[in-house]
């Protein structure tokens, strides 16, 4: 159980043990989280936005009539009702990745979007069948997942006022500009689109696995299996296309996808010190989006109705792989494998008077090696890795632009290679320090891709143009792929007593330069980010209890998430500095 800042409550629990001995095991886990607003709606005057409640619970029965079968059945339930996305419009001055004076963590402007609701609930069931031969193992995994909800939002995030007649507040930007062609006043800054958008999501799926494998302690082991997928998802959406026409209709899409495959893999243990494996898919795919409603002003403007469209592929991966322990306390490995990812459909711009957008299947194909080894008497593993990957026909997300569409298209190749470099040292028994590095070096390859920039014409682009005005793509990383990351955790540990201890830990992560679109712009880049924990507390490992205040963000750096680029310069940012306090009992066997 915990207490935080903003009257954060976290609990959660689980208990379990035999129901029938040797026969029947049962488990209950559950959780409840909640939070209170802390958000105000400066254009209310209120503290409305920020809130969550959630609860989950999963039951889980393991039934072992011999030692040979074994059923574990699980069901899990989960809701969640609060506050969605938190847009903040023009928090980037043109020309500035930096915030702005428009920025407030803990105030917003919104003339729309109900405070910006969200509602979820989701549930799900799966049964886990094992049988124990003398040569051979044979498993069998059965899902079915369900979930439905809705996100609301004031995507502009902020105020367009066209009675030009409300006194916008002291200490922000304030636009008088055209708005669809009447003139208005704005604020933070100018928002050239008033915009509230409601999706709401249904979705089920159904899996099966089948898997057979070696069971004896011969050099060579493998296994073989089979996977079905079924799934389908039905989009609602809410946008202006809906608002003010006689029989008021969202749009509402429906995606189906089928998928089976079929593997194999083997291993074996050459000599003592040296390992090989290699194991072949071949998975088979189709999608379908269908239009099951169009939204009412297409109906009106006499829009056809959208036709459905299918697609489908099937295509075989594999991997290859070796580990040669040099020693008892140091190996070296090397994995070679390629990858499948199956077409994609996008149909969320039909809600918004554009076809869908159809992405064709991307291939990888990656290479990668590695040293692993305990040193010191075991005080020091060290992990180092390095990789190189090229994907064919890369799947990428165009999200933005004038028309705010939402769009898949390929790259001719993208390119990747990097290092990661980990560690865990126990400097001495009690004091325990670990951390990494990693360095991602990424790249678009194809010189004839161009995408739309910001639709708010608020950016500052610094890739090529072609004449339509479009970004050239091509040399660009990938997006949201931090070049850099460090991470680090220190903890020490004070005995107290015959088994307890008082401790303290703290964990940081840093970020590297990240490019959040596909273009380049000035303002839509994040360098340096960092964020950081702490945990003082006291364990008694006797009686199970223990006590701990913790913080979150412990800076209170205001690190940028994510951003919007059609109406205005939007961006998203972390949560803020959080402190509190946590107890907790483990008690039975």
């Amino acid at each position: 159980a915990s207490w935080a800042e903003n009257n954060t409550i976290n609990l959660e629990g689980a208990i379990g043990g035999s129901l029938i001995d040797g026969e029947l095991a049962a488990r209950v886990s559950v959780l409840a989280r909640s939070r209170d607003n802390w958000i105000t709606n400066g254009f209310t005057g209120e503290e409305s936005l920020g809130e969550y409640d959630e609860a989950a619970i999963r039951l889980q029965f393991e039934w072992t009539p011999t030692d040979r079968f074994t059923a574990l059945l699980s069901h899990q339930n989960r809701s969640l009702d609060g506050t969605s996305s938190i847009f903040r419009a023009n928090v980037f001055t043109t020309g500035s990745a930096d915030l702005n004076r428009n920025y407030d963590r803990e105030t917003v402007y919104y003339d729309g979007g109900d405070n910006n609701p969200q509602s979820y609930d989701q549930h799900g069931t799966t049964l886990n069948l094992t049988w124990d031969f003398d040569e051979v193992t044979v498993n069998s995994i059965t899902a079915y997942q369900d979930a439905d909800g809705s996100s609301r939002g004031d995507i502009d995030g902020g105020v367009v006022d066209f009675s030009n007649s409300i006194t916008p507040p002291s200490g922000i930007d304030v636009a008088n500009i055209n708005v669809f062609g009447s003139p208005a006043t704005t604020w933070p800054g100018p928002i050239f689109v008033p915009s509230v958008t409601q999706d709401g999501a249904n979705t089920s799926q159904f899996t099966q696995e089948f898997r057979i494998a070696s069971a004896t302690d011969e050099d060579f082991s493998w296994q073989i299996g089979a996977f079905y997928f079924d799934s389908q998802l039905e989009v609602e959406t809410e946008a202006f296309s809906s608002f003010g026409f006689v029989d008021v209709a969202n749009n509402i899409v429906r995606n189906d996808n089928t998928t089976w495959a079929v593997f194999g893999q083997g291993s074996w243990d050459v000599t003592d010190r040296i390992n090989l494996t290699a194991g072949v898919r071949y998975t088979d795919d189709e999608k379908e989006l269908k239009t099951l409603q169009h939204a009412q002003l297409w109906v009106d403007l006499g829009f056809p109705f959208p036709e459905p469209i299918s697609v489908s592929d099937g295509q075989a991966s594999w991997e290859a792989s070796f580990n040669y322990a040099l020693t008892d306390e140091s190996s070296w490995y090397g994995r070679v494998s390629s990858g499948f990812r199956a077409q994609t459909i996008q149909g969320r711009d039909i809600a918004f008077g554009e076809p869908a957008s159809v992405a064709k299947p991307e291939t990888i194909t990656s290479y990668e090696m590695g040293y692993k080894a305990d040193y010191a008497g075991d005080r020091l593993r060290l992990n180092l890795g390095v990789f190189t990957y090229e994907v064919e026909d890369m799947q990428l997300s165009v999200i933005g632009g004038a028309a705010n569409i939402n769009q898949v298209i390929n790259a001719a190749k993208g390119e990747a290679s990097g290092f990661e470099l980990d560690f865990q040292w126990l400097i001495t028994d009690n004091l325990l320090l670990s951390g990494g590095y990693a360095y991602n070096d990424t790249e678009l390859v194809d010189p004839n891709l161009f995408t739309a920039t910001c639709g708010s014409g608020l950016c500052t682009v610094t890739d090529p143009l072609n004449q339509l005005g479009q970004a050239s793509l091509n040399g660009n990383p990938f997006p949201r792929a931090p070049e850099t990351t460090y991470n680090l955790e220190v903890r020490y540990g004070a005995p107290v007593g015959n088994n307890a201890e008082i401790y303290i830990l703290t964990d940081w992560v840093w970020y590297g330069e990240i490019n959040m679109p596909l273009y380049e712009s000035v303002e839509f880049v994040t360098k340096d980010q960092f964020e950081g924990g702490l945990r003082v507390g006291y364990k008694n490992y006797d009686s199970g209890w223990e006590i701990a205040a913790f913080g979150r963000n412990i800076t209170d750096e205001d690190n940028v998430l994510g951003f919007i680029d059609f109406s205005n310069n939007t961006g998203f940012v972390n949560e803020p500095a959080v402190w509190g306090i946590e107890v907790g009992y483990e008690f039975g066997d």
